[in-house]
Protein backbone atom coordinates (compact mmCIF):
# COMPACT_ATOMS: atom_id res chain seq x y z
CA UNK A 1 0.00 0.00 0.00
CA UNK A 2 0.89 3.47 -1.02
CA UNK A 3 2.31 5.16 2.26
CA UNK A 4 1.51 2.51 4.57
CA UNK A 5 4.60 1.25 6.81
CA UNK A 6 5.24 -2.05 8.21
CA UNK A 7 5.17 -2.31 12.33
CA UNK A 8 4.33 -5.42 13.20
CA UNK A 9 2.15 -8.68 12.18
CA UNK A 10 -0.21 -10.27 13.83
CA UNK A 11 1.90 -12.95 15.28
CA UNK A 12 4.31 -10.68 16.46
CA UNK A 13 1.70 -8.57 18.38
CA UNK A 14 0.22 -11.94 19.78
CA UNK A 15 4.01 -12.79 20.34
CA UNK A 16 4.82 -9.15 22.18
CA UNK A 17 1.60 -9.42 24.30
CA UNK A 18 1.98 -13.54 24.79
CA UNK A 19 -1.45 -13.58 23.79
CA UNK A 20 -1.85 -17.52 23.72
CA UNK A 21 0.05 -17.69 26.95
CA UNK A 22 -1.49 -15.17 29.27
CA UNK A 23 -4.80 -14.81 27.42
CA UNK A 24 -5.26 -18.48 26.67
CA UNK A 25 -6.33 -17.16 23.20
CA UNK A 26 -9.38 -15.51 24.20
CA UNK A 27 -10.43 -12.33 22.46
CA UNK A 28 -9.78 -9.45 24.58
CA UNK A 29 -12.53 -6.53 25.05
CA UNK A 30 -11.74 -3.42 23.31
CA UNK A 31 -8.32 -1.64 21.12
CA UNK A 32 -7.97 1.89 21.02
CA UNK A 33 -5.78 2.75 18.43
CA UNK A 34 -5.21 6.97 19.16
CA UNK A 35 -3.83 7.99 15.58
CA UNK A 36 -4.62 4.95 13.75
CA UNK A 37 -3.17 6.29 10.52
CA UNK A 38 -4.79 4.10 7.11
CA UNK A 39 -5.31 1.12 9.74
CA UNK A 40 -2.65 -1.65 8.23
CA UNK A 41 -1.22 -1.93 12.11
CA UNK A 42 -4.53 -1.84 13.68
CA UNK A 43 -5.58 -4.94 11.29
CA UNK A 44 -2.76 -6.50 12.57
CA UNK A 45 -4.03 -6.36 16.15
CA UNK A 46 -7.71 -6.80 15.49
CA UNK A 47 -7.75 -10.50 15.71
CA UNK A 48 -7.69 -9.90 19.06
CA UNK A 49 -9.66 -7.51 20.19
CA UNK A 50 -13.58 -7.87 20.16
CA UNK A 51 -14.26 -3.89 19.50
CA UNK A 52 -11.67 -1.79 17.64
CA UNK A 53 -11.67 1.95 18.11
CA UNK A 54 -9.82 4.46 16.10
CA UNK A 55 -8.96 7.91 15.85
CA UNK A 56 -7.85 9.99 13.30
CA UNK A 57 -7.27 13.79 12.20
CA UNK A 58 -6.32 13.28 8.98
CA UNK A 59 -9.70 13.41 6.50
CA UNK A 60 -7.79 10.83 4.19
CA UNK A 61 -6.74 8.43 6.64
CA UNK A 62 -10.95 8.76 7.99
CA UNK A 63 -11.36 7.91 4.76
CA UNK A 64 -9.33 4.81 4.38
CA UNK A 65 -10.36 3.33 8.03
CA UNK A 66 -13.95 3.81 6.79
CA UNK A 67 -13.50 1.84 4.48
CA UNK A 68 -11.91 -0.80 6.35
CA UNK A 69 -15.04 -0.83 8.73
CA UNK A 70 -13.18 0.76 11.79
CA UNK A 71 -15.00 3.07 13.90
CA UNK A 72 -13.21 6.13 14.26
CA UNK A 73 -13.52 9.82 16.15
CA UNK A 74 -11.35 12.77 15.38
CA UNK A 75 -8.54 13.32 18.47
CA UNK A 76 -11.04 16.02 19.81
CA UNK A 77 -13.71 13.21 21.41
CA UNK A 78 -10.79 11.78 23.18
CA UNK A 79 -9.57 14.48 24.25
CA UNK A 80 -13.05 15.87 25.50
CA UNK A 81 -13.64 12.34 27.50
CA UNK A 82 -10.51 12.38 29.42
CA UNK A 83 -10.55 15.92 30.69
Amino acid sequence: HRGSMFVLSTQQFQMLIDFNTTFGGIKLNNLLDLGAGDGETTLKMAPCFENIYTTEMSYTMQWRLNQKGFKYRIHYFIIKILF
